[in-house]
This record gives structure tokens, sequence and C-alpha cells, in this order.
């Protein structure tokens, strides 16, 4: 199992006009690997700007990310809140994903029946020969999602991943995500907005707030897994719910 931790992360970004902001001064953070982490604050505390640093699209003046990936065969994947943008057009959906797949040493039709079987076992069901636009928003996000997977990162960045679905979908979504974790030794940090989300599918809520960001709070979620949608109206998930909205409150106090 992977092993993930920030050490003393020193990130500015210097706006013109605006002067410096200091979004992280010597911030450390370490993630329980295996484990689904959530990450929540109000709109600029840093979340990110974190994820990003994590996958090294943006660079930072100092610290430490390490990432252990052990036998995993990539060390980060990145699901963007933007995610239909991340997928190639003109290529069909199975090609969308062998063009990502690590295992260049075998051959295309090798990582088509890889994929396959890869998907078959997670009851996942796919228009293969189909082209992104000719599909879904769920079916686009699922290639999207199984094309990071598949290379069993060591670290599964979420940003947002289910924030253009309408709640229906996002209860769906939930499952799905959840469904496919368990049958992959990844380490997930999601960024949310939604603090039901965040408790629903985490393992551990972190709430971030201030200038330069800070930890908050940090509430493990001892809520039993599998989770189901029945959860959300039991008094064990308010419960937690209140206390990292309890936290989550602080944060949009602290400057």
């Amino acid at each position: 199992m992977s092993t993930f931790a920030i050490t003393n992360l020193n990130k500015t970004y210097v706006r013109p006009g605006a002067g410096h902001q200091v979004v992280f001064d010597n911030f450390s953070l370490n993630f329980s690997p295996g484990a689904i982490t959530a990450i929540v604050g109000k709109n600029g505390c840093g979340k990110t700007t974190l994820l990003n640093c994590i996958a090294g699209l943006t660079p930072y003046e100092s610290g430490i990310i390490h990432i252990n990936k052990s036998n995993q065969a990539s060390a980060i994947g990145f699901v963007f809140q933007n995610y239909r943008e991340s997928l190639l057009p003109w290529l069909k959906n199975i090609d969308n994903i062998t063009c990502t797949l690590e295992q260049s040493n075998l051959s295309r039709r090798q990582k088509y029946d890889y994929i396959k079987h890869w998907a078959s076992e997670r009851n996942i069901v796919l228009p293969w020969e189909a082209y992104p636009y000719q599909c879904s928003g769920g079916q686009q996000q699922l290639v999207v999602l199984m094309r990071e997977l598949i290379n069993q990162p060591a670290v599964l960045l979420l940003d947002e991943p289910f924030a253009a679905l309408d709640y229906e979908k996002r209860l769906a979504w939930r499952q799905q995500l959840t469904a496919l974790w368990e049958k992959t030794p990844t380490t997930i940090i999601l960024v949310s907005h939604d603090i039901e989300e965040a408790v629903y599918l985490a393992d551990e809520v972190i709430v971030l707030g201030g200038s330069p960001t800070k930890i908050i709070g940090r509430h493990l979620i001892d809520i039993p897994r599998p989770r189901m949608p029945a959860l959300l109206s039991s008094e064990v998930f308010f419960k937690s719910y209140r206390i990292v909205l309890q936290s989550f409150m602080q944060a949009t106090t602290i400057l």
C-alpha cells in the first residue's frame, strides 16, 4: 500500500497589480494509505491548488510531496472537474483508455482485451466503439475514471468530479466510485464543496481554511461500508455531518 505525505509545502502566487498571495506556508499533511480522504473548505482556500501541486501541474517554491507508489503502475491519476475536456474527441472510447494505458509492452489487441476484462470484472458496460460525443455525460465520466484507475495509480486525485451532475446522478456516481475503489488499491483524495458528499464517501474529512491555508479540522468518518443512500437519513450520518459542518463554519471565519 502506498504512503503519501506533504511536508513543509510553500506556495505563493504573484499576481500583477495585486502583490503576493501566500497560499501555503510550511503546510504539512499526511494521508491514510488506501483510504478515501475528502478535502472541503470555502472557495479560494487552496483545495485545487493543493491537488495541482501534488500532480505537478502547479510549481511550488519548496517542500516535499512524497508518494511511495509501491507496486502500483503509476504514481498519480487525476480526474478534473471539467473531465469532458480531457477526452480526445477524435478517438473512440476504448482508444481514449488505450492511449494512456502504461502497460506499453502489450499490443493494441492485448490492450483492448485487458481493458474489456478489467471492465467486466467491475461490471462496467460501455460502448467501446463509440466516440465521446456520442455518449452521455455519465458514460464519458466513466471512461475518464476507468482511464485513470486502470493504471492502478498510487494516488487518485478527484477535483469536484460530480459537480456538473444533478442530485440523482450524483447519488449513483457515489456508488460507482466506491465500487471501483474497493477493487483497486488506490488512495483517493477528493476535493468537494459538498459536505454531504464528503462525509458519505470519505474515511476522513479534512477542513481547510485561512490565509495562508491551515488545517481547521480532521474528522474520521467511523461509518461502516458499504454505504448506501438510505444512510443519508440516519442519525449516525447526521452526527458526522454536524461535526464536519461545525469545522467548515469555523473555517469561514478564519483569516
